[in-house]
């Protein structure tokens, strides 16, 4: 750990309520084989689409370790590349990432009909 913020960090990700049911239903529906599949989607999806919110951590489930998400720190670093590390400890940026982006995915899913439509729609393609 090179600083205070990393030092800060959670090593245990978390998801609210609503994106934990979410992301259930999602596995259920068999758009995903696993969870993790959908937690990293989501990170993903917040990324193309700038969906973070800043002012909320999910609470109060844990989900996941961080080494079973990230054990090459590839989505740490990313976060840390886009945002510098001013929207607070990467990892803690993941978790909301991956919150708003399940639950976006998965509103999105039950509006077009499947996760193809979603994931062909990218920003500036």
């Amino acid at each position: 750990m090179s600083d205070n913020r990393e030092a800060r960090d959670t090593i245990n990700l978390r998801l609210s309520d609503e994106a934990k049911n979410r992301l259930n239903w999602l596995v259920e529906e068999g758009y995903f084989l696993e969870g993790i599949d959908a937690y990293r989607l989501g990170v993903a999806f917040s990324l193309a689409h700038g969906l973070i919110d800043v002012t909320t951590t999910p609470r109060p489930n844990n989900y996941l370790n961080v080494g079973s998400l990230d054990p090459d720190g590839i989505l740490k670093d990313t976060v840390l590349e886009t945002f510098g590390g001013t929207e607070g400890p990467p990892y803690k940026v993941i978790e909301r990432l991956a919150d708003i982006g399940i639950q976006a995915i998965a509103k999105e899913v039950e509006r077009k009909g499947g996760i193809a439509s979603v994931l062909a729609d990218v920003p500036g393609k």
